[in-house]
C-alpha cells in the first residue's frame, strides 16, 4: 500500500513539484490529501443542492459566479470595471463562445479599455467552459493551442496576444527568473503533457497548472490571468466550480506565489485555492445568503456601518505605517469589501482576510488580519453586531509548517501580548484591545501606539 507521500508523488510526477520523502513530508502530504477529500466532499453536497434549485435561481448564481470571476481576476492585475460595471456587461451578454468573439472583435478597437478587459476575459471564460465540456463529452485532450486561444480572448487588442513572448521577461517583485524565450514552447508542452496524463485530486492540479504556468511566463503580458483561467479549466475537467482569488485576498496570493517561485512549495498557493473554491461552494449551497452578499458588494452607497469600518481600517493600517517608519514597511494592498463585514459579524471565517504585512530588515514579518471576535472580546463588550477583530501572527520558519503564518505566542511579561484589536463600525471613536483576557476600551490613536510599541519590542527581542 503507497504512502501518502509516494501517492502524490505519483501523481506529481513530470511537473516540477513533489514531496520531500520524510517525516515532514507526510506531514504535508497527508494534510492535502485530507483537505482534497474534504472539499470533495463539500462539492457533492452543494451540487445536490443546488440541482434542487429552481431554474431561475441556477441562472441567477451562474451569473453572480461569472461576474466575480471576470471582476476580481481583472482586479488583481488593477484593471477593468467596477463590479456593478462588469455585472451589467455579463449579464447582458450571449453566452456561446463564438458569437462572443465576434462582438468583441468589432467593438474592441473603439471601446474603453477597462471594457475590453471586462468582456475579453469574460469570453476567454465562456470559451474554458466550452474545453472543459469537450472532454467531458468526449474526453478531448487539452492542446498548447487552446492556451494561446484563452490568452487572445483575454486580451484581443493586443497584436501579440495568443502567441508566446520573443524576449526575455522578468516577474515583478519575484527572484524567479523565467526560462529563455526560446524555451517556452518546450516548456509549455510538457505543462499540457502533465495535465492531459495527470490524475492528482482536482484542486492540486489547479494550484499546479497555475503556479507551473506563472514560472514559464509564457506571455508578455496576461500571464497571471491566463493562470487563473487554466487553474479554473482544470476544475472545471472535473466539474468543480471555477477558481475565484478574491481580490482582498491579493496580499496573501502574492505570499503563496513567492513562495512556490522560490521554493517550489506550493502548500501556501493550494490552501488558498482550497478557500477559495469552498466560498464558490457555499455560494451553490446557500444562494440567498450568496445574493445578500453580492448585493452588500454591488450597492453604490454601502451601508454606514461599513463606511466607518472601512474608514478606521484604513486610518489604522495608514498611521501603523507612518509611526512604524523608516525602521518598518507596512505592506496594504485593499480594503475588504462589504460582504466581509457581515461575514465576520456573523462569525463566519469564510470572511477572514489578511490586512497588512508588517516587516523589517531584522527579518521581523508580522501578519495583521482579519477575523470574527473571540468569545473573550464578545462576552466582554457585549457587542452587536459582533466586531470584527485584528489578529497577529508570525512567519513560520520551521520547514514541516502548513501554514506560513502561526498566532503570536505570549513567551513572557516584556514580549508582545497584544491578543486581539476590535474596531468599532460607530461615530464614537471607542474600540477594543484584548491582552490575555483582559479587554480594554481605547481610542484608535492609543491602541495604534501600544502596537507600535509591542511590534518594536517584538523585534528586539526576535
Amino acid at each position: 500500500m503507497l504512502s501518502n507521500v509516494e501517492y502524490l508523488n505519483e501523481r506529481l510526477n513530470g511537473s516540477p513539484y513533489s514531496i520531500p520523502v520524510d517525516a515532514l513530508g507526510l506531514k504535508k502530504a497527508t494534510y492535502l490529501i485530507e483537505q482534497c477529500d474534504s472539499i470533495f466532499d463539500q462539492f457533492k453536497v452543494a451540487q445536490e443542492l443546488f440541482s434542487k434549485q429552481q431554474e431561475e435561481i441556477q441562472r441567477s448564481i451562474h451569473l453572480i459566479i461569472g461576474s466575480q470571476e471576470v471582476y476580481e481576476s481583472n482586479k488583481l492585475e488593477l484593471t477593468g470595471l467596477s463590479l456593478e460595471l462588469t455585472h451589467a456587461e455579463i449579464r447582458k451578454l450571449n453566452q456561446n463562445f463564438q458569437s462572443l468573439k465576434s462582438y468583441v472583435a468589432k467593438i474592441a478597437i473603439s471601446a474603453d479599455k477597462s471594457l475590453v478587459d471586462v468582456l475579453g476575459l469574460h469570453t476567454a471564460s465562456v470559451f474554458a467552459r466550452e474545453i472543459a465540456n469537450d472532454f467531458i463529452a468526449n474526453d478531448a485532450p487539452l492542446r498548447e493551442i487552446d492556451l494561446r486561444n484563452l490568452h487572445k480572448s483575454t486580451l484581443p487588442n493586443e497584436t501579440w496576444s495568443g502567441s508566446y513572448r520573443t524576449e526575455p521577461v522578468t516577474i515583478s517583485g519575484s527572484k524567479h527568473e523565467p526560462p529563455e524565450h526560446f524555451d517556452v514552447p518546450r516548456a509549455m508542452s510538457e505543462l499540457v503533457g502533465w495535465l492531459n496524463t495527470t490524475s492528482a485530486p482536482p484542486p492540486l492540479a489547479a494550484a499546479v497548472a497555475h503556479s507551473w504556468l506563472t514560472i514559464i511566463h509564457p506571455f508578455k503580458d496576461g500571464n497571471g490571468r491566463v493562470a487563473r483561467l487554466l487553474a479554473t479549466l482544470v476544475l472545471l475537467r472535473h466539474n468543480y466550480p471555477p477558481l475565484i482569488v478574491r481580490s482582498k485576498d491579493k496580499l496573501q496570493y502574492l505570499d503563496a506565489l513567492a513562495a512556490s517561485d522560490s521554493g517550489g512549495d506550493l502548500l501556501a498557493l493550494f490552501e488558498l485555492f482550497v478557500t477559495s473554491i469552498r466560498y464558490v461552494l457555499r455560494t451553490y449551497s446557500d444562494t440567498d445568503q450568496a445574493k445578500r452578499l453580492f448585493d452588500a458588494d454591488l450597492a453604490q452607497d454601502p451601508e454606514l456601518r461599513y463606511h466607518l469600518w472601512s474608514k478606521h481600517l484604513i486610518y489604522f493600517v495608514d498611521k501603523l505605517r507612518n509611526d512604524l517608519k523608516p525602521n518598518f514597511t507596512v505592506d496594504r494592498l485593499s480594503v475588504p469589501p462589504p460582504s466581509t463585514l457581515i461575514l465576520l459579524e456573523n462569525l463566519n471565517s469564510t470572511g477572514n482576510t489578511w490586512l497588512a504585512k508588517v516587516k523589517n530588515k531584522s527579518n521581523t514579518d508580522i501578519l495583521l488580519w482579519l477575523g470574527f471576535p473571540t468569545r473573550t472580546m464578545r462576552d466582554n463588550w457585549n457587542l452587536d453586531p459582533n466586531a470584527p477583530s485584528i489578529f497577529l501572527s508570525q512567519r513560520d520558519t520551521n520547514m514541516g509548517a502548513i501554514r506560513p503564518y502561526v498566532r503570536l505566542k505570549e513567551l513572557d511579561s516584556s514580549a508582545l501580548v497584544i491578543n486581539e484589536i476590535s474596531l468599532v463600525a460607530s461615530p464614537d471613536h471607542v474600540h477594543f484591545i484584548r491582552i490575555g483576557l483582559d479587554v480594554q476600551e481605547k481610542s484608535l490613536d492609543e491602541i495604534i501606539a501600544a502596537l507600535v510599541r509591542s511590534i518594536i519590542q517584538f523585534s528586539e527581542r526576535n
